[in-house]
């Protein structure tokens, strides 16, 4: 599976109730899963993100470059 999909289908995760959740005042114990999972998605992003700019490093570097 392609990594960088992997980054659409988090953003889909991160739905507007979720991150609502730093707007508010009040928390209750529901909240702290709401978090959890935000945070996991987070996370997910940063490698998904890391593997891709990886990828696309490897790439370009296996192709060569001309500086002129």
């Amino acid at each position: 599976m392609n990594k960088f999909y992997d980054v659409f289908e988090i953003f889909q995760d991160l739905d507007t109730e979720t991150v609502e959740l730093f707007g508010r005042a009040d928390f209750d114990i529901e909240d702290i899963h709401e978090l959890e999972l935000l945070k996991s998605n987070i996370s997910k992003l940063d490698s998904a993100i890391d593997e891709k700019i990886s990828s696309i490093y490897n790439d370009v570097m296996s192709k060569g470059f001309d500086n002129e």
